[in-house]
């Protein structure tokens, strides 16, 4: 009899339900099921009974669930005493980006340690962060100016067009070339010291300037005016997937030979940063560093 097998025992219990049991743990339902299915033939007996739609618990799992749901407690309320200074305290990170690919850990990370707080602040402008009011900064390599010490490398996004929705398309099979852009109206999130985004290089190396009609240093108004089908915009798949549905645009893929965009969880120094902090900086290293293993 495993741990595992108890604690998947008590949810399905709570929630009378596999299926809801499958989603809440975020575990296959068919491996849940054979997870019961083992528990049941070691003890001998059945634990639950189907009614409608609803899984409730036979005579013999009531009597189960009356003492293991109690130990189950007791375990965990060792593990949080055991832990409990080293986990309290807040975590602030920073993101002009959406903070959903980093979401996934940080919610593992909550639900392993539950008394911490996360402030999560909406950065409009690199011109306005404060490092030393943020433990991370979620955000692109053109962000470096801003001396993190350490980065975490998240994820990769292929890079993505967005497109007025009556703009002319090439031929299917080919891409859209620079230069056949490059007359079109453009909107640039505008990056600190007049730095604008790094795709706008590639104009410079192939000695075109790009028609750049409208500027900004948020990247809310860049969605809007792209949503807006207002101009021609370069974003990212992570970025081109929270577009409003507007019909006034259409996302095309960029040429394959365009390195994708790369995230990172940057970090202040160690030796500023409060334990728990440190402690999720661990945590987000080794499960990337473990994914990127997988991948």
């Amino acid at each position: 009899m495993e741990l595992l097998q108890l604690q998947y025992f008590v949810e399905i219990a709570k929630l009378e339900s596999v299926t809801n049991t499958a989603k809440k743990l975020r575990v296959s339902q068919p491996s849940l099921s054979q997870t019961m299915r083992r528990l049941e033939k070691e003890l001998g007996t059945k634990l639950f009974k189907k009614e409608g739609r609803r899984l409730k618990l036979t005579p013999q799992g009531r009597e189960f669930y009356a003492r293991v749901a109690p130990a189950l407690q007791a375990l965990a309320d060792a593990a949080g005493g055991l832990r409990e200074d080293r986990v309290r305290g807040s975590i602030t990170i920073g993101s002009y980006l959406s903070l959903a690919p980093i979401m996934p850990a940080l919610g593992e990370f909550a639900r392993e340690y539950p008394d911490i707080t996360f402030t999560f602040l909406r950065i409009n402008s690199l011109d306005y962060v404060d490092r030393k009011n943020l433990d991370a900064l979620f955000c692109y390599d053109q962000s470096d100016r801003l001396n993190f010490r350490e980065w975490i490398y998240i994820a990769s996004f292929e890079r993505k067009m967005i497109l007025p929705r009556d703009h002319l398309l090439p031929p299917r099979g080919e891409y859209l070339q620079l230069q056949d852009l490059k007359q079109d109206d453009f909107v640039s999130l505008q990056w600190d010291n007049g730095r604008v985004e790094e795709i706008f290089d590639e104009f410079a190396y192939k000695n075109m300037v790009p028609n750049v009609r409208y500027r900004t240093n948020s990247a809310l108004f860049k969605q809007e005016i792209m949503e807006a089908g207002l101009a021609v915009g370069f974003a990212n798949a992570m970025i081109a997937g929270q577009l409003h549905d507007t019909g006034q645009y259409r996302v095309v893929p960029h040429s394959p030979d365009v390195v994708p965009v790369k995230t990172y969880l940057a970090w202040r120094d160690t030796s500023v940063l409060s334990p728990v902090a440190c402690e999720l900086k661990r945590f987000v290293q080794k499960k990337f560093t473990r994914r990127r293993l997988l991948d």
